[in-house]
């Protein structure tokens, strides 16, 4: 399988939202590439799609983390793989050490990421790379 780490781009949206529904959220792929579209050129996220044989099978996406009591910081919102995947574990490094590598490029000063306690694979993988865990929390959000 050759794989190809690059710039996610608005065409990715269905590949994208297969993905998202693999995290739990179910989000229409129209409004998936009007995001990526606003988010590419209005912001400093880093946003990269894990292409194989013209399917994005991964993605990962960070935005600013800005608090009055750390340095500037990379917040990571997703960070997944396509279920079933050969090579996932490579696939996911490769994945993350350009992610890292962009991140780093930003000015960013360190990398901080909320995962669910199910995720026992992310949480590892992510501990493997270097990472912390500090606490398990709780996830609060009230829609408008």
């Amino acid at each position: 399988m050759k794989l190809v780490i690059r710039r996610m781009k608005p065409e990715d949206a269905a590949d994208i939202q297969a993905l998202n529904t693999q995290l739990g959220y179910s989000y229409p792929a129209d409004k998936i590439a009007a995001r990526i579209n606003f988010l590419l050129y209005s912001s400093s996220d880093v946003m990269l799609a894990a292409e194989a044989d013209g399917t994005v099978i991964a993605y990962a996406h960070a935005t600013r983390y800005e608090t009055l009591y750390a340095d500037k910081m990379a917040n990571i919102l997703a960070f997944v793989i396509k279920e079933g995947i050969e090579e996932s574990e490579a696939i996911s490094q490769q994945l993350y050490d350009e992610f890292e590598k962009q991140i780093r490029s930003f000015g960013f000063m360190g990398m901080r990421m909320i995962a669910d306690t199910s995720r026992i694979i992310t949480r590892e993988f992510f501990v493997k790379n270097g990472f912390d865990s500090k606490r398990d929390l709780k996830h609060f959000i009230k829609w408008f």
